[in-house]
């Protein structure tokens, strides 16, 4: 399960996608509000068990990463690509999923709670299209 500890003092949220596999590579997990540019690439990155709550991640490419424990909660993920990603044990609770792609992804002990896909509740990512 991702961080559940506090914002860090003097937090501030990643600029780029760059940055923050960076800051990640560096021991940092809080990453929560960050907004990146639709596209940001994190293929085959490992951001395990990182705070990705209420960040704008649209249309970011996921495909193989390790997102094991990681938290969206509350994220916008529309049209990201999480195929062949691992997805285990990770929480996407009031998460936008519209377009999103799970294909070939690892989504045992996902959460989904509150999630959408096109404003139509998810009960798994396994509901997904693609």
């Amino acid at each position: 399960m991702a961080d559940q500890q506090a914002q860090p003092p003097g937090y501030r949220p990643s600029a780029s996608a760059e940055e923050l596999l960076r800051r990640y590579q560096a021991g940092e997990r809080w990453f929560a509000g960050t907004e990146l540019p639709d596209g940001a690439v994190f293929r085959g990155a490992d951001l395990s068990g990182a705070n990705l709550r209420a960040c704008w991640l649209s249309d970011a490419d996921f495909r193989g990463a390790d997102l094991r424990g990681t938290a969206f909660d509350g994220s916008n993920l529309k049209l990201s690509d999480f195929r062949d990603a691992d997805l285990s044990g990770a929480s996407l609770r009031e998460a936008l999923l519209c377009g999103a792609k799970v294909r070939g992804a690892r989504i045992e002990g996902t959460a989904v709670d509150g999630a959408t896909f096109y404003g139509a509740p998810l009960v798994s990512l396994g509901d997904l299209p693609g």
